[in-house]
């Protein structure tokens, strides 16, 4: 009798995990504005200030406004030291 009783409640209880709602992110591309308002124009390195390309900026954003993105700087030209070559 009593492993009757609990094979009906572990088959009550997975029966209501079935109907229980996933808790997912939904994930979507950000656009054009949203990159632009969340990206710095211009980007801190070393002693410059150098300016992001805008163009190459991709991201992703959840419906609680989190975002992943990233953009490209080119650095080429900002030291005459070498500083930012990748060689």
């Amino acid at each position: 009798m009593s492993s009757r009783r609990v094979l009906l409640c572990g088959l009550a209880l997975w029966l209501l995990a079935l109907r229980a709602p996933a808790q997912r992110t939904a994930w979507r591309q950000a656009t054009a504005g949203e990159l632009a308002s969340v990206l710095p124009s211009r980007a801190p390195v070393e002693s410059e200030h150098i300016e992001t390309e805008m163009r190459t900026a991709s991201g992703i954003v959840d419906e609680h406004g989190h975002f992943i993105a990233g953009v490209v700087l080119i650095t080429a030209g900002y030291s005459a030291d070498g500083k930012y070559s990748i060689i």
